[in-house]
């Protein structure tokens, strides 16, 4: 392991060199200390880009090649089990690092926690204070926990799974915004010129049901976090939405979530028929 890393930016791609080469670049213009920062980027080896030959610069780039068909859970896992620093930054490579000095002052945030256990997210311009898009969370925790990355998740949820468990530890108290970090989230929704088979070939209710099933495994977690005894405190069924209700999360946020799976539902059920 380098002891120099302190922050290691990790994420998967596929299909996507001149975004990825814009991520990058951005993470070299941006940065204040290059020798603090490693990338790890996990591919695909039938991925037509050998991207292994490219640098950028000083940035300390690491490629990554795996068998096609990881579930994005399986990749975050990866990525986190190949990291050296005591940060973990998850990101897209549809992401361009527009603050400068950024791991300054994402490193004095760090600091400032009384604990590992916390939860940030930077200002993707996208989703913003409501999602953490792009969470940071300590090396340790996720080793220790690894079902806050749960493999199930195909290509979505795994931030809003991330997000419940936080909002119900100790009432959410350990999550920090980074409004002034700014990581634009290039989404094709914020421009349909950017829509490519990487996003059409995601399933978008995917892991609608994987999120309701997993309600009970992050209440577990939780408790664990808490240093408390796991009880299941429902009898609602593994697949039931209104498990979204349980749990020691903020009544407004259950509700919020439980809103937002029956949206789904119901809008799942009238375009797929």
């Amino acid at each position: 392991m380098n002891d120099n890393i302190k922050i290691s930016i990790v994420l998967p791609s596929r299909g996507r060199p001149e975004r990825l080469s814009q991520l990058l670049e951005s993470i070299l213009s941006t940065s204040d200390d290059l020798s603090r920062i490693e990338v790890v980027v996990l591919l695909d080896d039938d991925d037509e880009m050998n991207y292994t030959r490219r640098t950028f610069g000083e940035l300390n780039c690491h490629f990554f090649l795996g068998q096609p068909g990881r579930t994005m859970g399986q990749l975050n896992q990866e990525c986190v089990s190949r990291a050296n620093g005591e940060v973990i930054f998850f990101s897209n490579d549809d992401v361009i690092f527009r603050t400068s000095s950024w791991d300054t002052r994402l490193l004095r945030e760090v600091s400032a926690q009384p604990s590992s256990i916390y939860l940030m997210y930077p200002n993707d311009i996208f989703k913003g204070p409501k999602l953490c898009t792009f969470p940071i969370l300590n090396r340790e925790l996720l080793l220790k926990y690894p079902e806050i990355l749960p493999r199930q998740y195909l290509g979505a949820f795994m931030d809003l799974h991330i997000m419940d468990i936080f909002k119900a530890y100790y009432s959410g108290s350990s999550i920090k915004y980074l409004d002034k970090i700014v990581c634009e989230h290039v989404h094709y929704r914020t421009n349909t010129a950017l829509l490519d088979t990487t996003y059409t070939q995601r399933d978008r209710f995917g892991d609608d049901g994987h999120f309701i099933e997993l309600a009970t495994e992050r209440a577990r977690i939780v408790s664990q976090l808490s240093g408390n005894i796991f009880k299941r405190q429902h009898c609602f069924k593994k697949n039931s939405v209104f498990q979204l209700l349980c749990g020691s999360a903020s009544l407004r946020w259950k509700v919020k979530l439980f809103s937002y799976m029956l949206t789904r539902r119901a809008y799942k059920l009238i375009f797929r028929t």
